[in-house]
């Protein structure tokens, strides 16, 4: 049936899932080459025998063909089969009739997926869905960088003059402190600023599967693999900017493959020898400085000088204090716009926001301003609407000047509305006795 359609026979050779076209009496008509992978035989195997004499001679316990001709419509279950290698194989199969003008069975064709590769490519395009929607989510919130402080202020100036050229830059800094933004300014100050910057974080994928999207593969390069093979994302890259993220966690043998490229300027996918010219941008962010990671062991010393040619530092925003109140501001608006609502902050909310040590940096901050937008009654955001346990209060220092007065006022006065002047509960939340407490709140005039 297929050999007598032009160019039919090599569409269904090329499909990633197994076809067989049947007579009506079970007879193999084609048979492509996925099915083929997926058994070990060849198509001689098949053809001119019936679906029946694999059921005699074992190979198969049942025919789904058979229930199909004598209920003339489709069915789909799963079979389990044996291979040539001698291995039981289930697969999800669906049988198909093709009717005659006359309303008779002429054809059936089967199309049939292995139960274990498609649940590789569900977890695959699952983690693939994640990363892409994770980082385009941090993108489309916010395009440009807020920088008042005079260290971001810096790290713009940096930022700006790395852009231009093509040398790889190192982003370091604490979970949170806006390394994706800071490689999206790079991108969108480089010659490459037309295209979407490809981008993958290291720690959403097993080794495997970071390899295979890394480097992309060749055809039938491991289970599962699409029949066409995969273009990888360093490829994908070509006259553009690459984001590793997290690289710090990336496997030793894919730290040696990362510096072959970064060397040889070409990539070899996986299951092939032939290697690819490719030419891109690399971005690298870790979390954790990398020198120490080389001093562990963790991390190569000769991928590490490659990557750190252009070292960009990302303050903690408990060290940029002077973009605490715009960034909250630039929150504001923006969830106001999101949710349709009017929200303000009062100046006591500043304060507490102005003196918290902010240890999730801005994505703490961000996630505290949506809820206070989200769960505030009125159009005046108060401080007894921050959660409890999202500002983690830190006990008073011993110091007693000024300005560390000030703070502990602040933390107990706020701890208290907190927990609706509930004393016992305001000492267990400063991590203070009770007795200390009182003697404080008569301290500073809370009694």
């Amino acid at each position: 049936m297929a050999s007598n359609l032009p160019g039919l026979e090599n569409i269904l050779d090329n499909l990633d899932v197994g076809i067989i076209i049947f007579d009506n009496k079970g007879t193999y008509l084609f048979v492509n080459k996925t099915l083929l992978q997926y058994t070990g035989r060849t198509r001689q195997d098949y053809l001119n025998h019936t679906v029946y004499d694999f059921i005699a001679s074992g190979l198969y316990k049942e025919s789904v063909v058979d229930k199909v001709y004598h209920e003339k419509r489709a069915v789909t279950q799963i079979h389990v089969t044996v291979s040539a290698d001698g291995k039981q194989v289930g697969r999800l199969v669906t049988v198909s009739p093709i009717f005659n003008a006359q309303g008779e069975i002429v054809y059936a064709i089967s199309c049939q997926i292995q139960v274990d590769a498609m649940n590789q490519k569900y977890s695959h395009a699952k983690a693939i869905n994640a990363i892409a929607t994770g980082i385009r989510g941090n993108w489309d919130d916010r395009r440009e960088v807020i920088a008042k402080s005079p260290s971001m202020v810096g790290v713009l100036r940096q930022a700006a003059r790395a852009a231009q050229s093509d040398a790889s830059v190192l982003l370091l800094g604490e979970s949170g402190t806006g390394k994706e933004i800071v490689a999206q300014y790079i991108h969108q100050h480089s010659p490459y600023r037309k295209k979407q910057m490809v981008a993958i974080n290291c720690t959403s994928l097993p080794e495997s599967l970071l390899e295979a999207e890394l480097f992309g593969y060749e055809k039938g390069a491991f289970t599962g693999a699409a029949s066409g093979g995969k273009i990888g994302l360093i490829e994908a890259a070509a006259n553009n900017t690459l984001l590793l993220d997290e690289v710090n966690s990336m496997p030793l043998s894919l730290q040696a493959k990362l510096l072959r490229v970064l060397e040889t300027k070409a990539v070899i996918p996986v299951g092939s020898v032939k290697p690819r010219a490719v030419n891109f941008r690399l971005i690298c962010a870790s979390n954790v400085a990398l020198a120490q990671c080389v001093k562990e062991g963790t991390f190569r010393m000769d991928l590490y000088y490659r990557l750190n040619v252009i070292p960009i530092t990302i303050p903690p925003l408990r060290e940029r204090r002077e973009d605490i109140t715009p960034l909250a501001d630039y929150f504001l608006d923006h969830f106001c716009q999101k949710y349709g609502l009017q929200k303000e902050f009062s100046s006591r909310v500043y304060q507490i926001l102005n003196h918290y040590k902010w240890p999730g940096n801005i994505r703490e901050l961000r996630n505290l301003v949506e809820h206070m937008v989200v769960m505030s009654e009125s159009s005046v955001v108060k401080i007894n609407q921050i959660p409890t346990g999202m500002l983690q209060l830190e006990p008073p220092s011993p110091e007693s000047g000024p300005e560390c007065l000030n703070e502990e006022y602040l933390r107990i006065q706020m701890a208290l509305r907190l927990h609706g002047g509930h004393r016992e509960k305001t000492a267990q939340y400063l991590g203070i006795s009770r007795r200390t407490l009182q003697y404080k709140l008569k301290k500073y005039g809370l009694l």
